[in-house]
């Protein structure tokens, strides 16, 4: 099952620490921001790495499939690897 967020959202899944691999670390705690993938967007690329504002993650489940939504409007910034 595939998700289509209308544009002024995207589809994300947050990267937890240890899936980081000690890549993404905060130098201090904030409750408020955490990094997520992109999973489907109309804004970003799929597999775009982005620091959201927590908070305005928005979970839901439809038929048993569980997905997490964000409005773009939460996205701080999109993190890129140097070439």
């Amino acid at each position: 099952m595939k998700f289509i967020p209308e544009n002024s959202y995207i589809h994300i899944e947050p990267i937890m620490e240890e899936e980081a691999n000690g890549n993404f670390q905060w130098a201090k705690q904030s409750g408020d921001l955490t990094a997520a993938k992109v999973i489907t967007s109309n804004s970003f690329n799929a597999g775009d790495t982005l620091i959201v504002i927590s908070t305005m993650i928005q979970e839901f489940e439809f038929r048993k499939n569980k997905f997490k939504v964000c409005p773009v409007s939460a996205v701080i910034g999109n993190i890129k690897e140097d070439q």
